[in-house]
């Protein structure tokens, strides 16, 4: 995420999702798929300082 101001006396809304898809096989040649998956969360961000570098 980039953010190209403070935040001031306020906060950005951060939205974050994992998602995964997992299969799996043995060494003895078993396997299979696990049930897919995802995770998501909603997070205010308080943003203090910004830095910029010109060259």
């Amino acid at each position: 995420m980039k953010y190209l101001r403070s935040s001031g006396d306020g906060s950005y809304k951060l939205q974050a999702t994992v998602t995964w898809k997992i299969s799996w096989t043995s060494t003895t040649g078993q396997g299979g798929d696990l049930p897919d998956g995802a995770f998501g969360a909603d997070q205010d961000v308080v943003v203090q300082e910004i830095q910029a570098v010109n060259r």
